[in-house]
């Protein structure tokens, strides 16, 4: 986001490419460790925290390796605050990006990231969900069976819990 701020816009990464890169990374990671062709690894964690590093003559501090840490915190659900951070920051880009300072076209495929983004920051509620057809956010919806079910196993309960049978109703006074 900070390339978006410097320039007016960030460089466009095609979702698809994107999540090409994404599965990639532990596999390159790997390799990377395996064969030590970097003499140092950091990974941090959302908040900038550091997880793992590895020290210039291969051992790395914590115990575990990088690869393990980065597919363990990609695991980890992400917290309220991380989520809040995340989403205000994702507002702020997306106040930035206006058709008047850039194509249409650019406009529509960073709206369509940004929506995605959200979609992937719900840690808790996945009401939005991450699809691969444009414009790559769904909504969950729940199946007639499903309405079925809630509203008689959970919503109709509840609203009776309290009432109690009458042969005839009573007229109203």
């Amino acid at each position: 986001m900070g390339q978006a701020e410097a320039a007016g816009a960030g460089r466009y990464v095609s979702v698809a490419s994107h999540d090409l890169c994404s599965r990639a990374l532990l596999g390159t990671l790997r390799v990377i460790e395996a064969e030590g062709l970097a003499d140092r690894i950091t990974v941090f964690r959302r908040d900038r925290e550091v997880l793992a590093s590895t020290e210039p003559n291969g051992v790395a501090r914590g115990g575990e390796g990088a690869t393990a840490v980065v597919a363990a915190e990609r695991l980890r659900p992400w917290t309220a605050r991380e989520t809040q951070t995340f989403r205000q920051a994702m507002s702020r880009a997306q106040q930035r990006v206006h058709p008047e300072r850039i194509s249409r076209e650019r406009h529509l495929a960073v709206a369509q990231g940004v929506e995605r983004a959200f979609a992937l920051s719900e840690p808790v509620r996945r009401i939005a969900q991450v699809c691969e057809e444009p414009p790559g956010v769904d909504y969950h919806r729940l199946s007639h069976d499903e309405h079925h079910w809630i509203f008689n196993e959970l919503i109709t309960p509840g609203y009776l819990a309290t009432s109690s049978p009458r042969s005839s109703p009573s007229p109203c006074t």
